[in-house]
């Protein structure tokens, strides 16, 4: 489990509790300012410039904006969809915090890799990274150097469970007779 302090801006959020039960399969929601080791997640309905806004100092903001649509797109329940982004958001935040000399374009990934690392730029091209969800061998080997282990136990257990839905099976079996 990650310790996180949570909290949320409900206005424009429908279900905000079962999203939060969702999010607590893998995240622990710590009080506020627990220790250094909790991060502070934020969910927001507001635009973002992408999914999710890493700062090293006050933790990451995870927006819903939009988050239907990527959701219908790409077969990944809600709950499942917001897990990646907060576990993607929260393993940079672990290594940012961890590693003083690294910044945040330390973290950039060779777009050319089909990886949930290698962006995202918007929520559009986070979408993309979805169809279907990796995290590539190269940014597992990364953040396990750089001690997110437990964000990326996390995350791979997520992504597991996504490839391995009926759901997403059967989204993208559509998909493909389309």
């Amino acid at each position: 489990m990650i310790d996180v302090s949570f909290s949320a801006s409900s206005a424009g959020i429908p279900h905000l509790d079962d999203i939060a039960r969702g999010l607590e399969r893998h995240l622990r929601f710590a009080p506020r300012h627990s220790g250094a080791d909790a991060a502070c997640l934020h969910l927001t309905s507001r635009r973002l410039p992408g999914p999710f806004v890493v700062n090293p100092q006050r933790g990451v903001v995870v927006s819903t904006w939009e988050s239907g649509g990527v959701c219908g797109y790409t077969g990944i329940g809600l709950d499942d969809y917001l897990l990646i982004a907060s576990l993607l958001a929260l393993t940079q935040w672990r290594v940012l915090r961890g590693n003083p000399l690294l910044r945040i374009e330390d973290l950039r990934h060779p777009p050319e890799v089909h990886c949930l690392f290698a962006g995202p730029h918007s929520v559009q091209d986070f979408a993309l990274l979805l169809d279907p969800p990796i995290a590539c061998g190269g940014c597992a080997d990364f953040y396990h150097c750089l001690g997110a282990d437990s964000e990326l136990i996390a995350l791979r257990q997520v992504i597991a469970n996504v490839l391995a839905s009926q759901t997403y099976a059967a989204a993208k079996s559509t998909t493909r007779r389309n």
